[in-house]
């Protein structure tokens, strides 16, 4: 009886969507200074 020896490699790759997109970036911030800005609007008001 005969066994093969079991050779186990693994590759180490960078994440493919670890850094966004610079539109995806603009839209977040467009989105949270749209909601600072809402924010800002109903504290004045009450």
């Amino acid at each position: 009886m005969k066994l093969n020896s079991l050779v186990v490699s693994h590759r180490t790759t960078p994440a493919a969507g670890a850094l966004p997109e610079p539109d995806t970036i603009a839209m977040m911030i467009a989105g949270l200074g749209l909601l600072g800005v809402t924010m800002r609007r109903t504290k004045r008001q009450r």
